[in-house]
């Protein structure tokens, strides 16, 4: 059920692999203990018990916090993107009136042409930049989309180099 309702494909996939994993543990938990307590195993039969099952599935769920921190952990060359352009302002490589090309042209690691402008629209929703009004006067052509670093966003960074 857990894996119908996962919505990240990586988890889905990894917790699909549970159901057989479950019965697999529990066998192998229930044959420690046996060949623990017996020093002759006979070779008969053994079936798994509610005991060994139940410390199965506390297992996988330790497992399973684990796996959601790990996956949790990994960013999408999206969010690299934005995190790349939000360092990029931060350090002053760019400057107000910058355009995409501007973002682009230096091939900063994780900011490609693919992604940049993704970038550049996520951090723009996020309010550290605005779309600044097209000017074209006397232009032919489509106006150059131009954006501005957020002023308080500047105040603040001052602030944090002054102390």
């Amino acid at each position: 059920m857990k894996v119908e309702r996962e919505s990240n494909e990586a988890k889905k996939s990894h917790l699909s692999k549970y159901d057989g994993l479950l019965v697999k543990l529990a066998g192998l938990l229930q044959l420690v203990d046996i060949a623990s307590t017996i020093s002759d195993l006979d070779g008969g039969h053994y079936l798994i018990d509610s005991d060994h099952l139940n410390r199965a599935i506390a297992l996988l769920a330790y497992l399973e916090s684990h796996m959601n921190r790990v996956y949790g952990s990994v960013k999408s060359p999206e969010q690299l993107a934005e995190a790349a352009l939000a360092e990029h302002i931060k350090d002053g490589s760019l400057k107000d009136g910058f355009t995409i090309y501007d973002v682009e042209r230096p091939c900063w690691k994780g900011l490609s042409k693919m992604y940049a402008t993704g970038a550049v629209y996520s951090l723009e929703q996020l309010g550290w930049l605005r779309l600044l009004p097209a000017d074209n006067k006397g232009k032919r052509g489509r106006p150059t989309l131009r954006w501005e670093i957020n002023p308080k966003l500047k105040q603040s960074e001052l602030k944090q180099m002054a102390a």
